[in-house]
């Protein structure tokens, strides 16, 4: 048994603890929720590649590998968490939930659920988002993310926080103090 806040599994796994609006609730000054549209993108290596020409020529240029489909992902990312967040960078711990949701095969029976057990890579579409709210302002740095549940669907699942296009659903909240 699930509530909204809560992803089939995350009681089974983790039986004490509370569903996210239980730890902020869902007026909480500092949460941040926000959807971002477009397919996950994942954030990978970097590569470098040595400049032929102009005033920069012999230096290093440093890029992602996927730059050309991670950027517009990570843009539609940015845009959405400062709309939803207007304020300072969050100091202190913070948790993060974020549900991707992937493009639906045509092969996949729609009455059927699946995960989508491929590729890209689950750490790889988080480190995208994290960067991303980091580049928001959300946050200073992202290693003040002490918690973090992700997880992938195919579109219109049915489940709570899960797209019916692709796209990503993203929560972050200050981790209370502990005393």
């Amino acid at each position: 048994m699930t509530t909204d806040d809560q992803l089939p599994g995350q009681l089974e796994l983790y039986p004490d603890l509370p569903p996210p609006s239980a730890r902020t609730g869902p007026s909480h000054p500092g949460q941040v929720e926000a959807t971002a549209y477009g397919p996950p993108r994942p954030q990978g290596s970097m590569d470098a590649q040595r400049i032929t020409g102009g005033p920069r020529a012999g230096q290093l240029a440093v890029f992602h590998q996927n730059h050309t489909t991670l950027l517009p992902w990570r843009d539609s990312v940015i845009y959405a968490l400062r709309a939803a967040h207007n304020g300072d960078p969050m100091t202190g711990p913070v948790g993060v939930l974020v549900v991707f949701t992937m493009k639906r095969p045509v092969s996949l029976p729609k009455r059927r659920h699946s995960y989508p057990a491929k590729k890209p890579d689950l750490d790889k579409l988080l480190r995208g988002v994290l960067d991303a709210a980091t580049y928001a302002g959300v946050w200073r740095d992202d290693s003040q993310v002490v918690e973090a549940t992700c997880r992938k669907h195919y579109t219109a699942d049915g489940l709570p926080h899960v797209l019916n296009t692709p796209g990503a659903f993203i929560r972050v909240w200050p981790m209370p103090v502990v005393s």
